[in-house]
């Protein structure tokens, strides 16, 4: 870019990422809302990581009784498919 001086010289890339990382954890949260808004479902805060912000996540399945019948069969296939792994090799 040119400077006030008409000379070439570069930009500072961290302040760039900054606003870029800004702007899109923005949208992100936007898109986020529109989609649970459309959907009728809520969105939480998870603590991935501890001492980093928390990440925002739709609720899926909070307080359903749909929601132990998912994790169940979830968890019976996977058995079924480490199973079919072991007796493959």
């Amino acid at each position: 870019m040119k400077g006030p001086g008409g000379r070439w010289c570069t930009l500072d890339s961290r302040l760039l990422l900054r606003d870029v990382v800004a702007a899109s954890e923005l949208f992100n949260q936007r898109a986020l809302e529109l989609v649970c808004s459309a959907l009728g479902l809520a969105t939480e805060e998870v603590e991935v990581t501890p001492g980093q912000r928390p990440v925002m996540r739709m609720n899926w399945f909070r307080n359903s009784c749909r929601s132990s019948g998912v994790t169940v069969r979830y968890s019976s296939r996977g058995r079924t498919l480490r199973r079919r792994a072991m007796k493959a090799r």
